[in-house]
């Protein structure tokens, strides 16, 4: 999935592209109406999500979005659209709609050169929730290589080897680390296959790697700042996974599913 930022002037169609994106199930978030304070938060916290706003310091955040949209149209289509929306009056009176112009002629160029993909505004909404769909499809997943039932999973992005190895000591720590291959841990696997994950994994496990003096502790992406992040995009790329629908129905049958409030 990926983290898109939607931007553009009064009247390009923003909100109703950002609804459209929630009623499909994205997490959006308009800063029209929501505000800029939280998004540092929500990018850190979320793979998939989708901004929409145009402010002064948005720039600053750019380097952490995906993608950059541009969503515009001729000026004369963003006046007509705002003199007649009900959801925001900005845009009704003759002042308004002249800073609006002088936007477009100064501000747009800018927001221009700083997106990735620009769309044109009076597109159907369906066919541009389409379009921002189709940046979002696979941008940042991982997949599933392999696993031992209980103790450990191989994931793979951009040629990179990732080990999610579960360490388990009583009902008080039981969690995993998450490991990046070195490239000679990655020959390793490359020459004897599954063996050399499984003795990494123990390695990791005997280790106690949510202690500081432990050498997988440092290494541990779930213990990085962006370590709900790497959670959430291995849960993705297991999640599909036979042996852990096989669990989740073990543990909530389709009938405590029916019966649940």
């Amino acid at each position: 999935m990926a983290r898109i930022l939607i931007t553009g002037m009064s009247g390009a169609g923003k909100s109703t592209l950002l609804a459209e994106l929630a009623a499909r199930g994205h997490l959006t978030v308009d800063t029209d109406y929501d505000g800029w304070e939280q998004i540092s938060d929500l990018l850190a916290e979320h793979g998939d999500l989708v901004v929409s706003g145009t402010a002064e310091n948005q720039g600053q955040f750019y380097d952490r979005f995906e993608h950059v949209i541009l969503l515009s149209a001729p000026v004369e289509t963003l006046i007509e659209r705002v003199a007649t929306r009900t959801n925001n009056p900005y845009g009704r009176t003759p002042e308004q709609q002249d800073e609006i112009r002088r936007y477009v002629r100064e501000v747009e160029p800018l927001l221009r050169r700083g997106a990735s993909l620009e769309l044109d505004g009076r597109r159907p909404v369906r066919e541009l929730a389409d379009v921002v769909e189709s940046l979002s499809v696979d941008e940042d997943a991982m997949h599933y290589v392999d696993h031992e039932p209980g103790a450990w999973f191989l994931v793979e992005h951009d040629d990179a080897l990732y080990l999610d190895a579960r360490y388990t000591y009583s009902a008080l720590i039981d969690d995993s680390a998450l490991i990046r291959l070195t490239d000679r841990e990655r020959h390793d696997y490359l020459a004897r296959g599954r063996d050399s994950i499984g003795e990494l994994a123990a390695a990791v496990h005997e280790s106690a790697p949510y202690r500081p003096t432990s050498v997988f502790h440092e290494r541990d992406l779930y213990r990085s700042p962006e370590g709900r992040r790497w959670r959430q995009r291995v849960g993705m790329a297991i999640a599909d996974h036979a042996w852990i629908r096989r669990q989740n129905s073990a543990l909530f049958p389709p009938e405590a599913r029916r019966q649940a409030p």
